[in-house]
């Protein structure tokens, strides 16, 4: 049947019937018995879902009785559930006219009126029922709540005092009424009731913290800063005024006295984690002096320590970690945090930077798949799942991906990045002359940038092509950055196949004296035995290319057959 949904809730009110028979009676003990008749009839009627006959037996109770409530609240009930929400609201209002002092009946008319939008009688129904059921504070902040979202600011306010006799109130409520003041044109009443309470709480750094507030409305930045002033000189300080006092402090610049503040707050324990959470981002990403840094580490720390199951505490410490190039201790640090939550943007971003740097193609392979998972329209994690896979070398797959990276990308030097990229994969996948146009093309966009014209002019010469074009390419990148040991090395190698020999071992040599052990490759090592070996110094030649035989990716049998055929 069409209303069987709503035979549990018709069982339910069968079970509880003495709840709502408080009727008002008339003459007669039979008149009461018919009307109790009718009752248990229009119940069994729906029980068995005949929706139809209960509503005549429930019609026929009224006529009989039309002081009878709990007719008219069943219809209402059998109203809502059909979505009939004038006819509910016809019935709920003569239940409630003739019991008002019945919960149930008060508490149903109060939901029709809100689905109806009818919020200030909704709000109005509320407040009843927190007169009847004073030990249950929903029904008032409910009543409140719809005050508000009325625009009836009195009748808000009227109950914000009730509210404070009844359950007292706490630092978000007072503030909340504060908010209230205002928009009922009457600021300078708030601000009286503010010092009132401050007279008689002379230490509340709470209400100071409120009165900051209020002053900070109007504008007064003299009396903002004397009122937090006043709250640093207090013997204790809430974590709440705490909090404050750190927003008041970052909106000056005042980092130090910020983080004071913001760490009391933490330890405090009195207020929300994701209030402490949102200040220690905001703290740290407003603040970029050095200074910040330790900041961090204190703060991360007590998030940590405070919240050990919030990821941002891992995060903000791994970034530590990473900064000091201690990468074993941020990975540790990362996956705790991609543990708590695995789907973290930040924290699958800043582990994919870790793998990258450590050139662990296969776990940054994975973990780029991860991040495209969740965020298939961000282009990071399709540029990392591009790159590692041109490592691997699975051209196609990294083309593809960079394709689409690409496509995602919102910024002009992001696209040119992943293009940059693209150009690489395209040589190595032997499409010489498509990665050729594609580098011709980016630097006619951007002629200075170095990466490119390195690159492109590595390529030039690895092919022995255009060796005039590549060296004026990579002269260039030295003139921007004439220590850059992999700009050296592809200066001394266009050299090298140009037979400039002796330059090309000057610039290797420079290359190798300024080499960071993170750079160092073997292709750049095979390249100083090559150079060597033109110069005649076969023995320092092969000393070098077993040299780049025991670093990462040496191209072992090419070496070890250039080592072979000069012994």
């Amino acid at each position: 049947m069409k209303y069987k949904h709503i035979l549990s809730l018709i069982i339910l009110i069968a079970s509880t019937f003495g709840v709502f028979a408080q009727d008002v009676k008339e003459d007669g003990v039979d008149k009461d018995r018919q009307v109790n008749y009718y009752l248990v009839e229009a119940k069994d009627a729906l029980a068995h879902g005949n929706v139809q006959k209960a509503i005549s037996i429930y019609n026929q109770c009224i006529a009989v009785d039309n002081t009878c409530a709990t007719a008219h609240y069943e219809l209402a009930n059998i109203a809502i559930a059909v979505n009939d929400l004038e006819v509910a609201l016809t019935h709920s209002r003569k239940a409630v006219a003739i019991a008002p002092s019945n919960n149930w009946f008060q508490l149903q008319l109060a939901e029709i009126l809100e689905s109806r939008g009818l919020l200030k009688q909704s709000a109005k129904a509320y407040a009843e029922l927190a007169k009847m059921e004073t030990q249950n504070p929903f029904y008032l902040q409910k009543s409140m709540m719809l005050y508000e979202s009325s625009e009836s600011w009195e009748e808000a306010l009227k109950l914000y005092d009730v509210w404070e006799e009844q359950y007292g109130a706490d630092f978000n409520m007072m503030a909340r009424k504060q908010g209230l003041y205002s928009k009922a044109g009457k600021p300078e009443e708030g601000l009286a009731e503010l010092k009132k309470l401050i007279k008689k709480e002379p230490k509340n750094s709470e209400y100071y913290s409120l009165l900051a507030m209020r002053y900070e409305e109007e504008g007064d930045e003299k009396k903002v800063a004397k009122t937090f002033e006043k709250i640093t000189k207090l013997d204790t300080i809430s974590g709440v005024a705490n909090m404050m006092l750190a927003r008041y402090y970052m909106g000056v610049n005042d980092y130090p006295n910020a983080y004071k503040a913001l760490k009391g707050a933490i330890k405090s324990g009195e207020v929300d984690e994701n209030a402490n959470v949102a200040g220690v981002i905001g703290l740290l990403q407003a603040d970029t002096t050095e200074q910040s840094k330790v900041y961090r580490d204190t703060l991360s720390s007590l998030l940590i320590d405070k919240y050990p199951e919030n990821a941002i505490g891992y995060l903000f410490k791994a970034q530590e970690y990473g900064e000091a190039q201690d990468y074993e201790k941020s990975e540790k640090v990362l996956e705790k945090a991609l543990d708590i939550d695995p789907t973290n943007y930040n924290g699958l971003a800043q582990m994919s930077i870790i793998h990258n740097i450590k050139q662990e193609w296969d776990e940054l392979y994975e973990l780029a798949k991860k991040g495209i998972e969740y965020y298939p329209q961000q282009h990071l994690f399709y540029l990392f799942k591009g790159l590692a896979a041109s490592q691997k070398k699975e051209y196609a797959v990294a083309e593809a991906s960079l394709t689409t990276g690409y496509l995602y990308a919102k910024d002009s030097e992001t696209q040119e990045d992943i293009r940059e990229l693209l150009a690489d994969v395209y040589y190595k996948s032997g499409k010489k002359q498509k990665a050729f146009d594609l580098f011709e093309e980016l630097l006619n966009a951007n002629p200075d940038n170095v990466l490119i014209l390195n690159n492109y002019a590595y390529f030039l010469s690895l092919e022995n092509e255009n060796l005039e074009k590549a060296e004026a390419m990579s002269r260039k990148t030295l003139e921007q950055e004439e220590n850059n040991a992999t700009y050296l090395d592809t200066y001394a190698w266009v050299l090298h196949q140009q037979g400039r020999y002796r330059e090309a071992l000057k610039y290797m040599e420079k290359a190798i004296k300024n080499l960071e052990n993170e750079e160092a490759s073997s292709e750049m090592w095979e390249h100083y035995g090559d150079i060597l070996y033109k110069l005649g110094k076969s023995e320092q030649a092969k000393k070098e290319w077993r040299k780049a035989l025991s670093l990462p990716d040496p191209e072992t049998e090419r070496l070890q057959e250039k080592i072979k055929n000069n012994d």
